[in-house]
């Protein structure tokens, strides 16, 4: 037991390495030279399970000056050099359990898991991020309120709630894991090697090098350039942009059939920035270009001809455009090639709204881009859904467009979209996102570190950094899982950083793109409402779902990536690992496909949904019971040698 002098100088050498007048080494001569820092749970027997706001607490009673958990004690906790929070969204906790072979280095280095209680069975990873990174205000006196007493009674209710099995997916990941413990002193891991990043990427990579991107604290503070906003080439593809065949730069021959990609300036001037709204018409082979709009940074018109497709016009599609006004357009889509190539060169911005669509009508590729489609969020739905070019503009400039009974007009549309591109780079990258219409109540964790005097870094894809890059954070963008490792193993090295976050997404990217298949999703639904009548007998035991090959690659790779991050943490750094939440978008498409046949009064459609919820209260057990693990890097005995 430390007596009280030495707690003092304890404290005292604590701010002075939070000074940057020391290190965590200077606690030996209190500690002594033997001392490390230990992670002791004190889970009560009753209610283990924790939730989001746990690990959060956990992070600011480390950097800040948080309350200790009530949960959790750290031994030595001075000594702990930084914390490094890791976001893997989609693994749950039975889906961890039925393949602990695939994840057998986040079984050792990290420990026993706990059960974390997700924000909802259909949550989605924008929703667990924005619980982690930002903090509820506090007041200035510690009054409880109607929150905290809820809170306090839903963690102590014994009650169950909707989900009959999440309590036992609880019960059995401590029966499971209970014989496993944290990383056993002197193991020793070598460091595997990092691959390289692919070739698409490549520029983007270079251009990242400088990433330590400061979101500004005030007016006075410099900008983030336009520059950072343009979409790399991963984030192209993902999107539905035209990309050429090849990655390196040539002829047309490269380029799909009818295509063109715009050309360097070659020393001539050209704008910084320029913005594009095309409208289409329905034609026999689908949509044709009927009209394009350019226009520069300054409002400044650039281009506005009207087009005339190459095939029959069946619908004009947009109000204003009639046959009347197409008659005698002589315009082609090569004419307004030519001169689009002329206009916008490879080094301008193209700004517009779900841009995607305008480069596809005009058959032209174009690798500077800014969409503010991706841009913005959505003010509802959370990131799940891209918002509207004309509640945008409502919502941000106070401006209403398509309104008029001459229908749209991409002058106007391609003038909103340039204008919503400058509102952003005014104000930073944060700005124009859901989580701040309500920042009265929720404060940025990053913000709140920051006033501590903790230096911060974000790797992660560009939307997070977006919404969550605050204060003096480093925010390294990355375009996948790849980068992430490479990355933020670079930063959990750095001295002057303090904590990190950083989140590998694969698993979960894996769930969406099987949820949005139809044939994929239906075959999930049918194979768990097969098992569940197999195992009737049981009806609370778990399910082992069988996964397919590329899934397991999937954890296999994840799992290989966690080591990594691990082997390049510095000796006494804490690593938090969080997965959020299970599968919630097979949740949410069958939850959408329940209430459309709730409107089909039918045998057939009552069948399907008692069968339906059956399955449905399955995947929801396990989407809502996610994992969190804490651990800290020990130093092997080699290590301690060198160091003694």
């Amino acid at each position: 037991m430390l007596q009280s002098s030495q707690r003092r100088m304890a404290k005292k050498k604590k701010q002075l390495v939070a000074a940057g007048k020391g290190t965590e080494k200077d606690y030996y001569d209190v500690y002594g030279s033997d001392a490390k820092p230990e992670v002791q749970w004190k889970l009560p027997e009753k209610c283990p399970r924790l939730d989001l706001q746990d690990f959060q607490d956990l992070v600011l009673w480390m950097l800040g000056e948080g309350k200790n958990p009530s949960w959790i004690f750290i031994k030595n906790k001075p000594l702990v050099s930084k914390v490094v929070l890791l976001f893997i969204p989609g693994l749950d906790a039975a889906l961890f359990m039925s393949h602990l072979s695939l994840l057998r280095n986040l079984k050792m280095l990290c420990g026993t898991p706990q059960a974390v209680m997700a924000l909802s069975p259909t949550t989605n990873p924008a929703s667990t991020i924005g619980a982690l990174l930002t903090c509820p205000r506090r007041k200035r006196k510690d009054l409880p309120n109607d929150t905290d007493k809820a809170v306090k009674v839903a963690r102590t209710s014994t009650k169950k709630g909707p989900n009959q099995q999440s309590r036992v997916i609880q019960k059995e990941l401590q029966e499971e894991l209970s014989s496993l413990g944290s990383i056993e002193d002197g193991i020793k891991t070598q460091k595997e090697p990092t691959e390289g990043s692919s070739g698409d990427d490549a520029d983007d990579i270079v251009a990242n090098e400088h990433s330590d991107l400061r979101a500004p604290n005030d007016v006075s503070a410099p900008a983030f350039p336009a520059s950072y906003y343009v979409l790399s080439k991963t984030e192209m593809k993902e999107h539905g942009y035209p990309m050429p065949d090849v990655t390196s730069p040539g002829s047309n021959s490269e380029l799909p059939e009818g295509y063109v990609m715009t050309q360097p300036a070659s020393g001539k001037k050209y704008p910084e920035m320029v913005a594009v709204d095309c409208e289409m018409c329905y034609t026999a082979v689908g949509l044709e270009l009927t009209r394009v709009s350019l226009v520069d940074s300054k409002k400044k018109v650039l281009l506005d001809s009207l087009v005339m497709p190459t095939n029959p016009i069946l619908n004009y599609n947009t109000r204003g455009i009639t046959a009347a006004l197409m008659k005698n357009v002589k315009t082609t889509l090569k004419d307004i090639q030519e001169q689009f190539i002329k206009t916008v060169p490879a080094e301008t911005i193209l700004v517009g709204h779900s841009l995607e669509c305008d480069l596809a009508a005009l058959k032209i590729i174009h690798m500077k881009v800014i969409d503010t489609a991706l841009l913005y969020q959505h003010p509802k739905h959370n990131g799940n859904f891209k918002p509207a070019l004309r509640m945008l503009a409502h919502r941000w400039l106070q401006r209403r467009i398509q309104d008029g009974s001459e229908g749209h007009d991409s002058i106007e549309d391609a003038q909103a979209a340039m204008d919503l591109t400058l509102l952003k780079v005014r104000d930073g990258p944060s700005s124009g996102y859901a989580w701040n219409g309500a920042a009265q109540n929720r404060k940025s964790l990053i913000a709140v570190l920051d006033e501590h005097g903790r230096r911060c870094s974000l790797v992660d894809r560009r939307s997070v950094l977006h919404q969550h890059a605050t204060g003096s954070a480093h925010a390294v963008v990355c375009s996948n899982d790849e980068e992430v490792q490479t990355k933020a193993s670079a930063e959990v090295n750095k001295p002057e950083v303090d904590f990190v976050w950083t989140q590998l997404a694969d698993v979960n990217t894996y769930l969406d793109r099987r949820a949005q298949n139809p044939e994929q999703n239906a075959a999930l639904v049918a194979e768990v409402a097969a098992l569940k009548t197999c195992n009737e007998d049981d009806p609370d035991s778990l399910i082992d779902l069988p996964i397919s090959r590329e899934f397991e690659l999937i954890l296999a790779k994840t799992d290989e990536r966690v080591k990594a991050l691990y082997d390049a943490l510095p000796v006494n750094a804490m690593l938090l690992v969080v997965t959020g939440h299970g599968d919630t978008a097979c949740l949410r498409r069958l939850q959408a496909g329940i209430r459309n046949m709730r409107l089909k009064p039918d045998a057939l459609s009552q069948s399907w949904m008692e069968s339906s919820d059956s399955v449905y209260e399955e995947l929801r057990s396990r989407a809502e019971t996610a994992l969190g693990f804490v651990t800290i890097k020990q130093a092997t005995p080699e290590e301690c040698k060198m160091e003694v």
